[in-house]
């Protein structure tokens, strides 16, 4: 019920938090991360938090987060438990044996708005350890992706030309390509040519969620009058039952506008991260 409602923003990941680990099983790290013992669903999770939080040694406390993102992305949880990870990320040594966990350490800075964890982790892709490991286009990606989640504004877009390069290599899916030009555009970035060029090659996706006639053009003039809590209900209509990450691009992207034009930059922002992070593009080693 707590998971449930977790995917519907109808509690925080605190809340989540808390409840995994008041009823939660205790299990061994090793045989948890190896699914060894038995639990499954969402035991099996909860587990892995509480092992997550406790566990001492870096390298296995690292092996827990993992698994449990992984377990998590899996069911719809993916952005609470990101930011219920932060606080044993935090406790982990930024070392280069650790150099495989660089994504998962980048992703749960920017879910959880504490941007020099990124920084930091990105930091340590950049020596030759972390490249031999199999980081292919390294890891500086995931700056574009914390600037647009609001880390640095100015000067805007200046890490953008790292996606060209991305994109150019085909490390983006079309859907995720054209979700990411749609949200920078409805940021008001100006969007490097090369990423138009390359999503032109492929059909804009149709699919998505779409809101019933009128809801769009509701939002839109709420939003021109300020309305800010009619505008954010109706951000919550046009996006549909499984948010950002599954909205048509239409919807995604009057929302994200609606929000701007009514002055809430940051929720504009966290809903285009929402959008953007579960098909962000990470190391081919894992």
């Amino acid at each position: 019920a707590a998971e449930s409602a977790a995917r519907l923003n109808a509690i925080s990941p605190d809340a989540l938090a808390a409840i995994y680990t008041a009823l939660g099983p205790t299990a061994n790290a090793q045989t948890i991360v190896s699914d060894a013992s038995g639990l499954s669903g969402a035991p099996r999770r909860a587990a892995l938090f509480k092992a997550a939080e406790t566990e001492p040694a870096p390298m296995m406390k690292a092996q827990l987060i993992r698994a449990l993102l992984d377990d998590a992305r899996e069911h719809g949880l993916s952005f609470p438990v990101l930011r219920m990870a932060a606080r044993a990320t935090t406790q982990i040594p930024i070392q280069p044996d650790l150099s495989w966990f660089i994504d998962t350490a980048a992703e749960i800075g920017i879910a959880s708005a504490n941007y020099k964890m990124t920084y930091d982790w990105v930091a340590l892709g950049q020596n030759a350890g972390a490249k031999n490991a199999g980081a292919k286009d390294g890891y500086t990606h995931w700056l574009a992706l914390a600037d647009i989640a609001g880390a640095n504004l100015e000067p805007q877009g200046q890490h953008l030309r790292e996606l060209e390069v991305l994109a150019q290599r085909g490390r983006f899916t079309a859907d995720g390509l054209h979700r990411l030009i749609t949200v920078l555009d409805a940021l008001q970035y100006m969007v490097p040519i090369p990423l138009w060029e390359v999503a032109n090659r492929s059909p804009q996706p149709s699919t998505g969620y779409l809101p019933e006639t009128g809801v769009l053009t509701e939002l839109q003039q709420a939003a021109s009058k300020k309305e800010f809590g009619h505008t954010v209900l109706l951000v919550m209509k046009a996006l549909g039952p499984t948010g950002a990450e599954g909205a048509n691009l239409i919807a995604l992207g009057d929302s994200i506008r609606a929000l701007k034009r009514s002055d809430l930059e940051a929720d504009a922002r966290r809903l285009g991260l929402e959008a953007l992070i579960a098909t962000w593009p990470r190391a081919a080693a894992k």
